[in-house]
């Protein structure tokens, strides 16, 4: 197997002791400290700290689903990047360890010096589990049989993405928002009741956000959320969500 990393316009390559003082990068990725550095005139610049801060923001995101920092607004966001203001929200979080996020937030530090290196954290021991790993010597009819199992294991996965998923009752009723379907169906319900009440322009007619009713009936589901569907079974103890 062969892995190519690409995609690398803004690097460069930094002695010890150089900083740099540019504004380049993603906004949601930039450390506080090259917003600081655009800022301030008088700001010594950044070195290779900044690198371990975008390190956080990606395994935040990859363990998430969603970044560290985002805002509609801009302006808001790089205050929050320069405030270091990020929450380990529930439901994502909820099963994820300690140590893990201790890592993120060893990381997410917005001063570079208490920021962790890239030594520091290979040490960490969240990457306690890596090590110790040996290579397999195989033999050529033991690498095939490994590479059947790694294509049928695939297509399994990407069956049971479009497959139907039983859930009872109980459990819907438990928490029905940690449900990605569910929370769909339910926020476009809420929306086609009171969505009318949102002003949506100078060209709307005022009479509409002083409704009671919505316009029409509420839709069972919105067909243009990307296939997500949810569906009472003859059996009313389950519910198939796919």
């Amino acid at each position: 197997m062969q892995i190519r990393l690409s995609d690398f316009g803004f690097s460069c390559h930094l002695e010890p002791g150089e900083k740099l003082r540019d504004l380049c990068g993603t906004p949601g990725y930039l450390a506080p400290e090259i917003l600081k550095c655009s800022m301030d005139e008088t700001h010594p610049g950044y070195g290779k700290e900044v690198d371990l801060w975008a390190c956080g923001v990606i395994l935040f995101t990859l363990l998430a689903g969603s970044p560290p920092f985002w805002h509609r607004r801009q302006i808001l966001m790089l205050r929050m990047i320069m405030e270091g203001q990020y929450q380990f929200n529930s439901p994502e979080w909820d099963d994820r360890s300690n140590t893990v996020k201790d890592l993120i937030s060893r990381l997410l530090q917005v001063d570079p010096e208490e920021r962790l290196t890239a030594q520091q954290a290979l040490q960490h021991p969240f990457f306690e589990r890596c090590e110790g790993s040996q290579r397999w010597n195989l033999t050529p009819r033991q690498r095939f049989r490994v590479a059947v199992w790694t294509v049928l294991a695939a297509g399994r996965v990407a069956l049971s993405i479009h497959h139907a998923r039983p859930l009872t009752k109980s459990a819907l009723l438990r928490d029905p928002y940690a449900l990605r379907p569910v929370r769909r169906l339910i926020d476009s319900c809420a929306f086609r009741l009171y969505g009318h009440w949102v002003k949506k322009g100078e060209q709307q007619n005022r009479a509409a956000l002083f409704q009671h009713r919505p316009p029409g009936p509420c839709p069972i589901m919105c067909p243009e959320e990307e296939g997500d569907s949810a569906a009472i079974t003859e059996d009313e103890s389950m519910l198939v969500l796919g």
